[in-house]
């Protein structure tokens, strides 16, 4: 399939506010934009080769013949007209046409599913399970903020283990670190390891006072 099968053509909106095309009357608006459709069904590259007398071209035009329609065209932006007298084909060349027309999209959707087929079900398996240890390790380096100021960050499975290791008592040791550095602006690499050494202190606190 070859893009010259697609049977549309892209007007882009900025038409509304273009200077060249602001000065046209709206019949030559209308003639610009059938221009590009046959550009698009009967040319190739932007380029479209019309031999005489095209009455079905002028009839579209709405002109009497191409000679009318070509003085015409010679006022349409980014069009280009010439003439071969001899063998009494005129040449239009749309000089944007690379720019605004030319969709690469299929190409690279068929070069996708080429490179999709030709991977076997091993390599497809060897993909996922790398895309899933990917995944893991940002789930483990994304760090979530807990507290009421939202000042203590803790991965999921940092804040799994906090509740494996304190139960109820987590969410008290979340508050007390998220209001301490609220209030006095503390600084710590890990906020998890932080948690751990706060208790294990208070721990060694109380196993001295017994």
């Amino acid at each position: 399939m070859s893009h010259s099968s697609h049977k549309w053509i892209k007007v882009w909106t900025t038409i509304l506010t273009d200077p060249d095309l602001d000065n046209l009357s709206l019949a030559n608006i209308g003639r610009w934009s059938k221009l590009l459709l046959y550009v698009k069904m009967h040319g190739e590259k932007g380029v479209l080769k019309m031999p005489e007398p095209a009455r079905t071209f002028c009839n579209h035009m709405q002109v009497k013949d191409l000679n009318e329609f070509n003085e015409i065209a010679k006022i349409l932006p980014n069009v280009e007209v010439s003439c071969n007298g001899k063998n009494g084909v005129t040449i239009y060349t749309m000089k944007n046409w690379f720019k605004y027309q030319v969709d690469d999209s299929y190409d690279r959707v068929q070069k996708h599913r080429e490179i999709q087929n030709s991977v076997t079900p091993q390599d497809k398996n060897k993909i996922r399970e790398e895309k899933n240890k990917n995944k893991k390790r940002e789930d483990k380096i994304i760090k979530h903020k807990y507290g009421e100021f939202q000042k203590v960050l803790l991965t999921d499975a940092e804040y799994e283990k906090l509740k494996d290791r304190f139960g109820a008592e987590r969410e008290l040791w979340i508050t007390k670190l998220d209001r301490g550095i609220e209030q006095k602006g503390y600084k710590y690499k890990s906020h998890y390891l932080t948690i751990i050494d706060w208790s294990e202190r208070e721990d060694k606190k109380r196993s001295e006072f017994i």
